[in-house]
């Protein structure tokens, strides 16, 4: 007899590509980072609590839940945080999925709703997103099964950049079943102004949380924070009670607080995003590729051959990115924005990968 849970003996640890050392020259365009650093206000704010740590962080967020709220305006009891938007992800799942029960998730997207659904013995209905790479919503709606208890939607998506429109969402919103959370994963929302996700979900009658994080659009990915927008204070009840206790440190904390109110290091970060996402496009065009349309830090386009080949090819010469191995998708390639050196870099290591 094993000690390790069926469950857990079936899993492996999700594969990500080792980081550079630094001793060489490679480009790493495979995780979707911020190309700048962070605000050097969040540098000092978290610089400035190194000589505290020997005291444990304050378990609600401090003052962190509070700036949230008036960015939000949203109550602070239905504001959660935890260590990243993927253990946010992660606890949603554990607080509502278990044997018998289901989940219904988009792909290719983030691979947690899947992981997180099978780790909580639940049953993962994927559900393919559209042509333009946005969560299909008839398809999601369509899937919802008796035994369904979370239905994830990804804007813009994960993998590919597709934004659902406001009345894509907000047909979603009004018929996922009221005994069913609704969870609308925002990683990639600062980049996507024209959402309006916590004003269409005012409007359902059922729970739902949106989960957001520091670590894109205000580069602070090495700090893992991330946040929950709910429904009602029961959902972060639920997810403080599940949720490890001392999780979040204080350097991360205190750095996301200061990011938050640095709006003009979060406008540049938005620009230099926009213009890098341009230039891209243009140069996998000018390849003759058709990317699909993106509202995130990264472009995703159609190859037309194995994109497994071309990551090694890309590899060989220096460059990172990442492929996207869901079924029917081995064949696109993902790239992260960089600044327009690491932008140009990226097309001509693809361009020789591909002539080669």
């Amino acid at each position: 007899m094993s000690w390790i849970a069926p469950i857990a003996a079936e899993l492996r640890a999700p594969i990500v590509h080792p980081r550079p050392d630094g001793a060489g020259d490679t480009l790493a365009l495979n995780l979707n980072e911020s190309p700048l650093p962070p605000s050097p206000r969040a540098v000092e704010a978290a610089m400035a609590t190194i000589a505290g740590v020997n005291r444990y962080p304050p378990t609600d967020g401090g003052s962190l839940t509070a700036a949230l709220s008036r960015h939000t305006g949203l109550p602070a009891d239905r504001i959660g945080l935890a260590c990243g938007s993927d253990m946010l992800l992660h606890l949603l799942c554990m607080v509502s999925l278990a044997p018998g029960r289901s989940a219904v998730l988009p792909f290719p997207s983030f691979t947690r709703y899947g992981l997180s659904t099978r780790i909580a013995g639940a049953r993962a209905i994927p559900v393919e997103v559209g042509p333009d790479g946005a969560n299909d919503p008839e398809r999601l709606l369509a899937a919802i099964a008796p035994d369904t208890r979370i239905v994830f939607c990804c804007t813009p998506n994960g993998n590919t950049g597709g934004s659902l429109s406001r009345a894509a969402l907000a047909h979603v919103a009004r018929h996922v079943p009221e005994g069913v959370m609704l969870v609308v994963d925002e990683a990639y929302a600062e980049f996507d102004p024209e959402a309006d996700t916590l004003a269409v979900l005012a409007e359902r009658r059922g729970p739902w949380a949106v989960t957001r994080t520091f670590s894109k659009a205000y580069a602070l990915a090495g700090l893992r924070i991330g946040y929950l927008l709910a429904s009602d204070p029961r959902v972060t009840e639920v997810i403080r009670a599940v949720r490890p206790i001392f999780e979040m440190t204080s350097p991360a904390l205190a750095a996301a607080e200061a990011a938050l109110a640095d709006t003009a290091h979060l406008a540049l970060l938005l620009k230099t995003t926009a213009e890098g996402r341009t230039q891209l496009d243009a140069g996998l065009r000018g390849l003759g590729l058709a990317p699909l349309p993106s509202r995130a830090n990264f472009i995703t386009t159609d190859l037309g051959r194995p994109a497994a080949a071309i990551l090694r090819g890309m590899e060989a010469r220096g460059v990172l990115v990442r492929g996207v191995m869901d079924p029917g998708w081995a064949n696109f390639l993902r790239i992260t924005v960089g600044l327009p050196a690491q932008n140009a870099r990226a097309l001509a290591a693809l361009r020789d990968t591909l002539n080669g």
